[in-house]
């Protein structure tokens, strides 16, 4: 195997990725939107971030089934779609489409099976409230945060954080996947609601945002493309990333890949 060292190298895989993805919705009429960095690189640098290595898009729950659809019968090789039935490093609800030439290893993860490049595609769903009461996104969202350390890599943690993931490892053992993802399913699904939220982003309780931020979208230059996102992409990037104009210093500059390889 040869080892990608290159970002660009990276980001070319991806932008492909990307754009069978947008043909594919496209085709079917499927709205989309560009979602976390993916938007903000798109406002701030015409493209990617330097130094990101994925991409995230999201669909409306409603035309998420048809979507997998679409993508199970559309995708050729050398891009395939992974769900958490058969994928391993994929926790609950969001789907991937990867690259098969490539493998990678993601950060802070162990025991997981090598997966190729890949975008992220997260289900979108209504929702009656912000989630910051106690209420069903609330709940969801602390049942997926406790859950995601039964995966968590305890290499480079502080003493306390490894001794509450292995405690939480033999504690929900008995809780599969298929398990999890009903319930949390069922606890972010709504039919309406004056909210959005991607109940499965990396942000948590702050990826659920007014519904008329997703009301309309937009087309914006990405790279040698266009995506679409959120028109008011302003209320958005605030909302996430506060000054999100201001490059973050080097050592908060997040990445998802400790190392990626050509098969």
């Amino acid at each position: 195997m040869r080892q990608i060292t290159d970002i660009k190298e990276c980001q070319a895989i991806l932008l492909d990725i990307a754009k069978q993805f947008v043909e594919i919705c496209d085709r079917h009429n499927i709205t989309y939107y560009m979602l976390g960095g993916t938007l903000l690189g798109a406002v701030r640098h015409n493209g990617f971030i330097p130094w990101d290595d994925d991409m995230d898009f999201g669909v409306m729950r409603e035309d998420f089934p048809n979507l997998l659809s679409f993508l199970g019968k559309e995708l050729k090789y050398p891009y395939k779609l992974h769900t958490y039935r058969d994928t391993v490093n994929i926790l609950g609800q969001t789907v991937k489409i990867a690259d098969e030439r490539t493998v990678t290893h993601e950060l802070l993860q162990e025991g997981f099976t090598p997966m190729g490049i890949n975008i992220d595609i997260f289900p979108l769903d209504h929702a009656k409230s912000d989630g910051r009461r106690f209420d069903r996104p609330f709940v969801s969202n602390i049942i997926k945060q406790i859950y995601s350390y039964k995966y968590w890599s305890l290499h480079s943690r502080p003493f306390f954080k490894k001794l509450a993931a292995g405690l939480i490892k033999i504690c929900l053992c008995w809780m599969s996947k298929d398990m999890f993802v009903k319930l949390t399913t069922k606890l972010d699904k709504s039919k309406s609601g004056d909210f959005i939220a991607n109940n499965s982003g990396a942000w948590g309780l702050k990826e659920t945002m007014p519904k008329a931020i997703f009301e309309t979208s937009h087309k914006y230059k990405f790279e040698d493309t266009e995506f679409n996102g959120v028109t008011d992409y302003d209320s958005y990037l605030s909302h996430l990333y506060g000054d999100y104009m201001q490059l973050p210093p080097e050592e908060k500059r997040h990445i998802h890949l400790s190392s990626m390889y050509w098969k």
